[in-house]
């Protein structure tokens, strides 16, 4: 009996814990879910479709969930509310407000996103509501008309621009400079106007929405003057303005609080701070950044100061400075703050610590998709007996991108043969070369490199590779036979691959 007893008291023992835990997971999942958002996709496109929630200077950034797929569901974190933005290369962008633990199904058509939301809050708020609230105020119809008098915005003929996940579309902005030389008085009144109706929009919120919603209003409300006061800025060069976007309104402590913290400190370095330290080269813009890093605190608090300067290193990356400079403010930025999540993104990403090593004048040096580091001329010796064509491409380079589909066709038509394809990306950043090439469907390529240093090469200087796409064709000895072949698009590649594989085979 005693036996039993203990049997069955060991059982209710372990049912017991069993049930707590599983309590405690349910619990957990439950809190999981409460703050995120989960978006089923049904694509008809072949192109990615991504969701994107606002930045707010977290490292490595985390804000932009992708799906390559016709069919699946994206888990979101999310722990208020807040605009996420829908994105595909094919189809216009579109905006809505979602709330933690929200289920958004997808439908990505040939021509545009269609949502459906499920939402366990009452009544929630969307852009419309925004929309109806600010319409509803007659200054609105008083600032709409004074902004018509400096601006015209001209939607007849816009200019679509696409990145790698999304499409979108630019108007024109036509200024009236006479009239923001003669008519100052207007344009005062119509700054007094908008800060009005910023007011009265707050007021108007205050009693009809939780602290987030109201949260979120405002800064719907913000993003849009910024938008308008940045416009007028850049084309009246109006003191006054430029004193606006400097503001407590954009910049303060509170700013890294805001999704769009970002725009207001690049707007508040690049046309208020830092306008004039600015070169202009084929109408390319040269800032000097490292002036800029320097001058920073002089302008920002400490706080903010920490993320200007972020901002300013990811610009030297992107403008391309040179690689010693990059790497010695990089030490100086971490000798200062020591924010260990963007040194360790920051070094990733941009390879620096490889490119220091590898950033020499000798050949090409090269890095693939799993970080091993090779060179053009170690893979060009294992390459003998090939014919081999090497294509120069960027994610950034349009022309390159374009001419992707047919560089696919040309490898397919070339299957089984003694002709290998090698792909070499002359991108800074390694995620921006990682997301093109999956999307070009090079992830997966035997031959698909991020040059370490083409800046520095001399082969790519004795080349006089500064544009690209750039092809390249090598014989069956490796032996550089086309320093500017044919693109992958035309018949003469292919007299030339068929003239070389025969020709060689003869010798």
């Amino acid at each position: 009996m005693n036996r039993i007893t203990s049997i069955l008291s060991a059982i209710l023992i372990t049912f017991l814990f069993c049930n707590c835990k599983g309590e405690k997971d349910q619990k957990s999942l439950k809190a999981q879910k409460a703050n995120t958002v989960t978006v089923i996709i049904d694509s008809q496109q072949s192109t990615p479709t991504s969701v994107v929630t606002p930045f707010y200077f977290t490292y490595p950034p985390t804000n932009r969930a992708v799906s390559y797929s016709k069919s699946d569901t994206l888990t979101i974190p999310l722990e208020k509310p807040e605009i996420i933005t829908l994105e595909n290369q094919n189809i216009l962008t579109d905006s809505l407000i979602v709330y933690p633990s929200d289920t958004i199904k997808l439908a990505v058509h040939e021509d545009r996103f269609e949502t459906e939301l499920i939402s366990n809050v009452v009544n929630p708020i969307q852009i419309s509501t925004f929309d109806s609230i600010v319409d509803s105020y007659e200054l609105k119809e008083v600032i709409d008309s004074l902004y018509g008098i400096y601006i015209t915005n001209n939607y007849s003929n816009l200019m679509p621009l696409y990145n790698d996940y999304s499409r979108i579309e630019l108007h024109q902005v036509l200024p009236n400079f006479e009239m923001f030389k003669k008519d100052t008085t207007s344009l005062h009144l119509l700054l007094e106007n908008y800060m009005s109706l910023f007011e009265k929009f707050k007021e108007g919120i205050r009693n009809n929405f939780s602290d987030k919603e109201r949260l979120l209003l405002n800064e719907i409300f913000r993003n849009k003057l910024h938008t308008a006061l940045s416009t007028l800025s850049r084309h009246s060069g109006s003191p006054k303005i430029q004193k606006l976007l400097i503001s407590d309104l954009f910049i303060s402590d509170s700013t890294l609080l805001y999704p769009n913290a970002w725009r207001y400190l690049n707007t508040a370095m690049a046309e208020v701070y830092f306008k004039d330290d600015v070169e202009y080269s084929r109408s390319m813009a040269h800032f000097n950044l490292t002036k800029r890093y320097d001058s920073i605190p002089v302008y920002f608090s400490d706080k903010l100061s920490k993320y200007a300067r972020i901002m300013s290193l990811e610009e030297m990356i992107s403008q391309g400075n040179s690689l010693k400079e990059v790497t010695a403010y990089f030490n100086k930025f971490n000798n200062e703050y020591g924010e260990t999540d963007f040194k360790d993104y920051f070094e990733s990403t941009n390879l620096l610590n490889l490119k220091a090593m590898y950033g020499t004048a000798d050949g090409v040096n090269l890095i693939n998709n799993t970080n091993q580091v090779t060179s053009l001329d170690t893979i060009m010796g294992y390459l003998k007996d090939k014919v081999v064509y090497v294509d120069y491409w960027a994610s950034w380079c349009a022309p390159c991108r374009k001419a992707m589909p047919a560089s696919r066709e040309l490898h397919k038509q070339y299957m089984g043969e003694d002709v290998v394809f090698i792909y070499l990306s002359i991108d800074k950043n390694k995620d921006e070369w990682q997301n093109a090439s999956t999307i070009e469907q090079l992830d997966a390529h035997d031959h698909s490199y991020l040059v370490l240093n083409h800046d520095q090469s001399k082969f790519t200087e004795q080349l006089k590779i500064k544009t690209i796409p750039r092809y390249l064709l090598y014989n069956k000895k490796g032996e550089l036979v086309h320093q500017n072949a044919p693109g992958p698009d035309s018949k003469e590649i292919r007299e030339m691959i068929d003239n070389y594989l025969t020709k060689d085979e003869i010798l």
